[in-house]
């Protein structure tokens, strides 16, 4: 449930940037919606455990981010943690880690932790080249111009400093899609289980939203083939 609010926040973000003229940006944002599907049909497949292994991760990353700003508290002139709270966090970090070093929630279910291999896992190995696109101009490489998303349509080479109308279509396709996979493990999160939950209600919003998905992509390029 907590991920697929993330995810609508997201979306909403996307919304914005995508009005805004910024497709790359959009494409960027949606790789963390990528992520949200990955981890929710993990969970969705493995059930009760592995949500719990999932919030004992997140718990163990908050302690790892007490401890990063305990180290830079004194050089970004911050007030440092208390040695009591500090030592409470590791505790808990001992804990929920058991005897493992590098706690992943996902290794036991997955046989691994980087998103390559869960990716694969949960069948969507086939969407590496998508994910690729959307991590290259997150980080600070060499890329030309040309290759941005918002540059699709350029005749010649600028250095694009704002916003274009070239390029939505790309993230916005691939963000519905990704909502509705991560709506579509929520819904039936308790499918293979006793409960009073309606399921025809629920697979009958999700071929409607289904239907919604192939409309908005055609939308889009429809759209984008208007001169």
């Amino acid at each position: 449930m907590r991920q697929h609010a993330h995810a609508c926040r997201i979306t909403s973000e996307i919304i914005h940037l995508l009005k805004g003229g910024y497709a790359d940006g959009a494409l960027a944002r949606w790789r963390t919606l990528f992520e949200i599907s990955v981890n929710c049909l993990i969970i969705n497949k493995h059930g009760k455990d592995a949500a719990i292994d999932f919030v004992r991760h997140g718990q163990i990353k908050n302690v790892e981010g007490i401890e990063e700003y305990q180290k830079t508290a004194q050089d970004m002139n911050l007030e440092p943690y208390s040695d009591e709270y500090l030592n409470q966090a590791l505790a808990l970090k001992a804990e929920l880690a058991g005897d493992e070093k590098s706690f992943h929630w996902a290794r036991k279910y997955a046989n691994g932790s980087k998103i390559e291999k869960l990716r694969e896992y949960i069948g969507l190995g086939a969407w590496s080249h998508n994910y690729k696109l959307a991590s290259r101009n997150i980080h600070a490489d060499y890329t030309e111009m040309r290759s941005l998303l918002g540059m699709s349509e350029a005749s010649e080479e600028v250095l694009l400093v704002g916003q274009s109308n070239s390029g939505i279509t790309y993230p916005a396709h691939l963000t519905v899609i990704s909502l509705l996979q991560i709506t579509a493990s929520f819904v039936t999160a308790y499918i293979n289980e006793e409960t009073e939950i309606d399921y025809q209600n629920s697979m009958f919003f999700l071929v409607l939203l289904k239907r919604y998905a192939d409309e908005v992509g055609e939308a889009f390029l429809e759209c984008q083939s208007t001169e």
